[in-house]
């Protein structure tokens, strides 16, 4: 949807408009390699730094809110 209004945004004739939408265009890129490559890295490393029982703890808390869809979701 972004991209859609950033196309139309640039196929407009006026150059400040262009302009903006070329540097949006390029700060979602970024945005979006950011979160592949920094940010999923990240919480591995930090899931893998959490111990058996902190991860049992955790599993047993979102195992016990209301959360529909995990009302069949078996505790590790």
């Amino acid at each position: 949807m972004e991209l859609s209004f950033l196309a139309v945004g640039y196929a407009t004739r006026i150059a400040e408009i262009q302009e903006f939408c070329m540097f949006a265009f390029i700060g979602l890129v970024i945005d979006f390699y950011m979160q592949m490559f920094f940010y999923a890295p990240c919480l591995t490393f930090d899931l893998q730094r959490l111990s058996v029982e902190e991860k049992t703890k955790f599993a047993l808390q979102l195992f016990n809110t209301d959360i529909p869809h995990l009302s069949d979701f078996v505790p590790v």
